[in-house]
């Protein structure tokens, strides 16, 4: 059973993450048109076409450019699978989905310009279970800020528990943030683009 299990994995996360630090988003609109609807078949049709289909690519039945994440759906390695609706109402990142895990980027299904992504929020997962014990020592507070760093296959990353700058509603004290640690196998997280951060830095999500 162990190395059925094995195998499966191996199969499921095969090519991914890409190289190109991005997923790959297609669309399937003109399948859908002509008959080829159900989950399956459209799998079935990727691959025997010869479409580079791997874990994490995002599925577009309504096209490439509908409202938002209309249409949306995400390839999990063997099935298609809807958005999470439960943290956004317009739809992100499943949590069986880990950034920095494996080696995959934090902006990896980030929707910009240049990549088609997930659209309307920057929402993240990270199991940080490999670094939970650095998470703790290196909590650090500096004028109001709260924060903690780690490394992880020789890049530092920083975690913000709470920036100064935030509203108040948001606030977060260094108990919390060890509770936050402690009590989570694996952490919501958002980037805030507009911040202009260091590639490599994450903020606390507190729903």
């Amino acid at each position: 059973m162990k190395l059925k299990n094995t195998i499966e994995k191996r199969i499921k996360t095969k090519g991914f993450p890409r190289s190109t630090g991005h997923c790959a988003a297609f669309d399937v609109s003109n399948f859908v048109e002509t008959g080829i609807r159900s989950d399956d078949d459209i799998i079935k049709y990727l691959y025997d076409m010869k479409y580079d289909l791997t874990r994490g690519d995002l599925i577009c039945y309504e096209g490439l450019n509908e409202y938002r994440n209309d249409g949306i759906h995400i390839f999990d390695g063997c099935k298609i699978i809807d958005l999470d609706y439960d943290i956004d109402d317009y739809g992100a990142l499943p949590n069986e989905f880990t950034v920095i895990n494996n080696n995959v980027p934090i902006d990896y299904w980030v929707n910009n310009d240049e990549h088609k992504g997930i659209d309307h929020n920057n929402l993240v997962w990270f199991d940080h279970n490999p670094v939970k014990i650095q998470c703790f020592d290196n909590i650090t507070k500096i004028n109001g800020d709260l924060f903690t760093t780690f490394n992880y296959n020789d890049k530092i990353y920083k975690i913000y528990g709470y920036r100064s700058d935030f509203d108040d509603e948001s606030k977060m004290t260094t108990d919390e943030f060890l509770d936050l640690l402690d009590g989570n196998n694996k952490l919501l997280l958002d980037q805030y683009d507009y911040l202009e951060d260091d590639e490599n830095t994450l903020y606390v999500v507190k729903y």
